[in-house]
């Protein structure tokens, strides 16, 4: 794998994800790279979303309420984000 810090070696698995509580639509087919987190990082994340995902996704943070809104879906507000 080539990332930021360099390239490093990475076993890769591919599996299904399904939301079952979350009303996202399953992603049938998903390379995961298994690779050590920065020791910085270690306390606080659990793992890396990729732009694999992610462009799937629309994504709303609302600081005051610390809430972040994940849809599979076009909502109101997809012109601002288009």
């Amino acid at each position: 794998m080539q990332g930021l810090t360099g390239s490093k070696a990475a076993s890769l698995h591919l599996v299904s994800v399904d939301f079952l509580n979350g009303g996202l639509a399953p992603i049938p087919k998903l390379a995961i790279a298994c690779l050590e987190m920065p020791p910085i990082f270690r306390q606080e994340y659990q793992g890396v979303l990729g732009r694999d995902v992610l462009h799937r996704w629309e994504t709303l943070y609302s600081g005051p309420r610390r809430r972040l809104t994940i849809r599979d879906h076009a909502s109101v507000w997809g012109w601002l984000f288009a």
